[in-house]
């Protein structure tokens, strides 16, 4: 296993909603999104660690500050796992479907998320 250890500076930039050009119909990315994953590449790569192109399994752990996220990534040596849906999206799915019912208000009063996929 290896992990990386590394730190995006700046303000935390959560995923924004695809776009669509009113004359075009083209969808895209809004630049704000863009441009903060362009920091998070940055601060990857500023961490010495290239491009592995890792195929395995993989574990994410952040922690988000006001000025800043510090990633711990782990790529492991085990196969990279079967299933079809990314667990992040099905978070959310959740995530949504609670907030729909007034489980809670708004996903940002979320202060902590753990996932793993079981079995398969």
């Amino acid at each position: 296993m290896i992990e990386i250890r590394f730190t995006i500076p700046g303000k935390p930039v959560p995923k924004g909603r695809p776009r669509v050009n009113r004359k075009t119909g083209a969808v895209y990315t809004p630049r704000e999104t863009k441009d903060y994953e362009r920091t998070v590449a940055g601060a990857f790569l500023a961490a010495g660690q290239g491009k592995p192109n890792h195929t395995g399994a993989v574990a994410l752990d952040i922690e988000v500050f006001p000025d800043r996220v510090e990633v711990a990534l782990q790529l492991r040596e085990s196969p990279a796992p079967k299933h079809k849906a990314d667990l992040d999206n099905i978070l959310k799915s959740v995530a949504d479907g609670l907030q729909r019912v007034g489980a809670f208000n708004d996903d940002r009063q979320i202060e902590a998320i753990g996932a793993t996929w079981q079995g398969e």
